[in-house]
């Protein structure tokens, strides 16, 4: 037993050489410790970071979004699309917490695909257009996290009908919509989100930068 610990641990400290050590002047990432997090995004005050130890993120919008999926999610092999995968550290975190998700990232790069795919489990990613995929998917999905941003700024279209509507058109009926907001109009917002998907209950969760917009 003793050995087999051991074997791990050398297997881990391994990894970290072959990934993560040599490369912390890579321009995608830096390592502080245990924690890694996308170097674009060093001095703003939420940014994609998680723990590789632990397999857990770190920022408020992605604990909270975390912990919204893992408290309400009762079905077994829940199908999980993730809009915008940034550094993965959503996607990293529950497929750690639960072995049975069905994990799809979808993002318009796919240049750290390698590191989600190193610390996740069940999961598929694709390059696409998010816009795109939405409206040419033929799967259904039993939550849907919206987590698009082109530096602080949101892309136009997340807010319009089309995308919404499309979003709407592959959530399964009992599913949930969780989009991820700075900046927005939140009265306005729930009112779009709620008449788009026919749904009388959309709260938010709220810090002092971004909202949380949540369709059930």
């Amino acid at each position: 037993m003793y050995i087999i610990y051991l074997f791990i641990i050398l297997l881990n400290i391994l990894i970290y050489l072959i990934f993560f050590h040599n490369k912390t002047d890579d321009s995608r990432f830096i390592i502080e410790g245990d924690y890694i997090y996308k170097k674009d995004a060093k001095n703003l005050s939420e940014y994609s970071r998680f723990n590789y130890k632990t397999k857990e993120c770190v920022n408020w919008v992605s604990k909270t979004i975390c912990n919204e999926i893992l408290s309400s999610c009762t079905k077994l092999k829940p199908k999980i699309l993730i809009l915008g995968v940034a550094l993965g550290d959503m996607i990293i975190h529950l497929s750690n917490k639960r072995f049975d998700f069905i994990i799809t990232g979808v993002d318009i790069t796919d240049e750290n695909f390698d590191i989600v795919k190193l610390y996740s489990k069940n999961t598929t990613l694709i390059k696409k257009d998010a816009d795109i995929f939405v409206r040419d998917t033929n799967e259904r999905y039993d939550y849907i996290i919206c987590d698009i941003f082109e530096s602080t700024n949101m892309p136009n279209f997340i807010f319009s009908y089309g995308f919404l509507n499309n979003i709407n058109n592959i959530l399964l009926p009992s599913g949930k919509f969780l989009l991820n907001s700075i900046g927005s109009d939140k009265k306005k917002t729930i009112k779009l989100l709620g008449d788009i998907f026919n749904s009388n209950n959309v709260h938010t969760k709220t810090n002092n930068i971004n909202t949380i917009f949540i369709v059930i």
